[in-house]
């Protein structure tokens, strides 16, 4: 009986080793594929993570931006309430430490779950973080932080694999950046992301002070298929009238057959720098 078992083994043995290495090699082909998928979305985080740090660096250099602490200090005082006055600092913050990569500045949102508010970052914000702009500056892009490999101890030289290694992974950063400016672009083209919305200044009195500022409204257009669709269509401010009335001259790629070229649009408070229609803001272009 031993013997016949013994047999049968010896028998079976080739088949069985070769459905275990067909067993392996799908292992090793289902890691691989998780590996591959998990790289696609962290560098697919990475890009968008540029994306939004180059957003950030422009509002830098748009009125925007709270450059001084007195400036802070004023701005924070002009905002009336506390919702809006969290949202702005939190966004001060980010401009910084997401657009700058200062994330060691960073201040937490909250803590054993209850909020900080408004004026304790905005102190931190002064304290902390607007010193360092003399330190710093304001960096021209932002750096692209891609997965990369562990950096290990060295013996001895680099050898020429290692530098091969290097160049391909700064070979890579250039693509990735390429990639996410591209990806900036496509989501700004789908309404996925709007730079202009997070440039626009503080909101303006509808007074003499608008005419020959260049405006944009948010209007709706029927297309000839049926469809709607939204567009910010760009004129400049010829006449300011009362109650937010003002008349607008608009440019001429704007204009469709039987557009009337100067009407007069109301410019409601409630509606700046929104993404509804009639919704209005500067002509950054």
């Amino acid at each position: 009986m031993k013997q016949s078992l013994l047999t049968y083994a010896l028998s079976i043995s080739p088949t069985v080793r070769k459905e275990e290495k067909v067993a392996l090699e799908m292992q090793r082909e289902a890691k691989k594929e998780k590996q591959k998928i998990l790289l696609d979305r962290q560098m697919l985080a990475c890009k968008k993570e540029y994306a939004d740090a180059s957003t950030y660096i422009e509002m830098a250099h748009s009125p925007r931006f709270w450059s001084t602490k007195t400036m802070a200090k004023d701005r924070f005082k002009s905002l009336t309430s506390h919702t809006v006055r969290l949202d702005a600092v939190k966004e001060q913050i980010r401009i910084r430490v997401l657009g700058f990569g200062w994330k060691e500045l960073h201040h937490p949102w909250s803590r054993d779950g209850k909020a900080f508010t408004p004026q304790q970052l905005l102190d931190h914000l002064v304290a902390v973080i607007l010193p360092e702009k003399s330190k710093r500056g304001i960096p021209d892009k932002p750096e692209m932080n891609l997965p990369s490999r562990k950096n290990l101890p060295q013996l001895g030289q680099k050898t020429a694999d290692v530098d091969a290694l290097e160049m391909r992974y700064e070979m890579q950063k250039e693509k990735a950046v390429e990639e996410a400016v591209q990806m900036r672009e496509d989501l700004e083209e789908e309404g996925m992301m709007d730079r202009h919305e997070k440039l626009q200044p503080p909101r303006p009195e509808v007074d003499e002070k608008l005419i020959d500022v260049k405006m944009e409204i948010l209007y709706s257009y029927d297309e000839p298929d049926g469809s709607t669709s939204n567009m910010w269509c760009q004129g400049t401010v010829v006449a300011v009238k009362k109650n937010n009335r003002v008349h607008i001259k608009w440019n001429e790629s704007t204009l469709r057959e039987g557009d009337i070229e100067i009407t007069e649009e109301t410019l409601l408070k409630s509606k700046y720098n929104k993404h509804v229609l009639g919704g209005w803001r500067y002509s950054l272009d």
